[in-house]
């Protein structure tokens, strides 16, 4: 069967019935749509499990197109606290000035996690390095395998997701059990620039937004004075200097450190 269709795959684990099912549909009704195989060993077809709640999964089409991009905006603007939390949509300049462009013109937080690439601006007026995705009514997930982790982070039940990737889902992921409800195969800049426009600015998200900020910078101050004197050198403490140094004499440092563990100062 493996020749002749789009994606097989090999349920191992009963309780990931549904998931794979509603992955199965997903891929298989994405362009190119292309059919399916699903095999279900002996053992595990007869496991008793309790199945839990099954998450949309919608299949994408290619390019942000106007009924993609009307639905989109919709969803935002129906959202009261969005969010964006991204990986890799830094990897291109464009997508970078894009995301910059719609955070802050949309007032839309950005968890600002340390990926691939940079992502938005660290010093940007919509970044968080932190941010309880419980809070969330709406997710935009922008070029990233990963957004949260299902065991901790519990969507609210009403949220939804908007999945905005040149692969959106994923296909060469063999599981992913990840909630999409509107997938945008298309490049950053493009899906951005086209919703933009119609999307109504959360204001009130930027007070919130700027006092969160404010005490996330706190901690980290307290944080860095604690262990400044600490030895050998903490590494937190370590790329603390070293970005001050990048920051005053404008350099541009790479750094290759496989275990912050063994490194001893």
């Amino acid at each position: 069967m493996r020749q002749w269709v789009k994606r097989d795959y090999e349920l191992r684990i009963g309780r990931q019935a549904i998931d794979i099912v509603l992955r199965a549909f997903q891929i298989a009704y994405s362009e190119p749509r292309g059919p399916v195989y699903i095999m279900i060993p002996r053992e595990v077809s007869i496991e008793d499990i309790n199945p839990g709640t099954a998450h949309p999964r919608a299949p994408s089409e290619p390019g942000a197109g106007r009924k993609a991009v009307e639905e989109a905006v919709k969803m935002i603007n129906e959202a009261d606290r969005p969010l964006i939390i991204t990986w890799r949509s830094g990897r291109r300049r464009e997508w970078f000035e894009a995301l910059a462009s719609f955070a802050d013109r949309t007032y839309i937080p950005v968890i600002n996690y340390v990926g691939e690439t940079l992502n938005y601006p660290s010093r940007g007026p919509m970044a968080l390095d932190d941010y309880e995705v419980e809070k969330a009514d709406l997710i935009i997930v922008i070029e990233n395998d990963l957004p949260w982790i299902p065991k901790i982070h519990r969507l609210r039940s009403r949220a939804r997701v908007i999945w905005i990737d040149v692969d959106p889902i994923q296909a060469y992921i063999p599981y992913s059990g990840f909630q999409c409800d509107l997938c945008i195969q298309s490049t950053v800049s493009d899906a951005l620039e086209r919703i933009l426009p119609s999307v109504r600015p959360k204001s009130y998200m930027r007070e919130e937004v700027r006092e969160l900020r404010a005490r996330q910078e706190d901690e980290k101050r307290r944080y860095i004075e604690k262990v400044s004197s600490a030895k050998p050198v903490n590494p937190s403490y370590l790329s603390y200097e070293i970005g001050r140094l990048a920051s005053k004499y404008g350099l541009a440092i790479l750094m290759n450190i496989p275990s912050t563990q063994d490194m001893q100062i």
